[in-house]
């Protein structure tokens, strides 16, 4: 169960602590873009009953099943355990989550699939983040169902997701716009922004978005 940091610790100890926290975290990110890219491109290059997409959730949810023993390592240290079935059972709905995201992007055309996809994708999060912290903190799954303290991270995360969408899903849109950017700032910057491949930008995007997320997670399991 996750405790704060003891008193008569020295300060040194506890700034190491906090970088340690820090590396795990991105350690965490790094595997979960990971995982969610080849997931993506499995799941959008093949049929829906495919092995390949079933390989594409497999993926996904093994990822995400180290990456929920990460952030235990990150929450509770030397207290953290091997994923039970509870961290299973969360895993799991977050798996559905994604699939759900994506499938309304896909089915509903244009900007507004997009904008669909965040939206319920937000609010699933925002369940997923609770009953997340309920394991993290050694608590009932379903001990709080829906916890508004971690709406921040969780629409950060889905900001991050739907930034992903559009760069992905409509790349000739990004282009344009990263054609213009070039036209107008170019010239003052070092990369040529017309080159950028918007993919990459976007899981860029999501990235970063789901650094912060965890940041935001890890220290409200700790101390919230």
């Amino acid at each position: 169960m996750a405790t704060p940091e003891r008193a008569d610790r020295p300060a040194s100890y506890g700034t190491g602590a906090v970088w340690v926290r820090v590396i795990l975290v991105a350690l965490v990110v790094v595997v979960e873009t990971l995982v969610l890219g080849v997931w993506f491109v499995l799941v959008r290059s093949s049929p829906t009953l495919s092995l390949a997409t079933g390989f594409g959730f497999a993926v996904l949810a093994g990822g995400l099943v180290v990456t929920f023993f990460g952030t235990d390592l990150a929450v509770n240290g030397s207290e953290a355990s091997l994923p039970g079935w509870r961290a299973i059972a969360v895993v799991l709905f977050e798996v559905g989550a994604w699939a759900l995201w994506l499938s309304i992007a896909s089915r509903v055309d244009g900007l507004a699939g997009i904008a669909a996809a965040g939206a319920v994708f937000a609010t699933l999060l925002l369940v997923q983040h609770t009953v997340a912290d309920n394991v993290l903190r050694g608590e009932s799954l379903v001990a709080t169902l829906v916890d508004f303290d971690a709406l921040g991270a969780s629409l950060v995360q889905a900001g991050g997701a739907t930034l992903w969408l559009l760069f992905t899903l409509h790349e000739a849109f990004v282009v344009e716009l990263l054609a213009d950017a070039d036209a107008a700032f170019g010239s003052h910057v070092p990369v040529d922004l017309a080159a950028i491949d918007p993919g990459l930008v976007g899981l860029a995007a999501l990235a970063a978005a789901l650094f912060v997320e965890h940041l935001v997670g890890v220290s409200f399991s700790r101390h919230g």
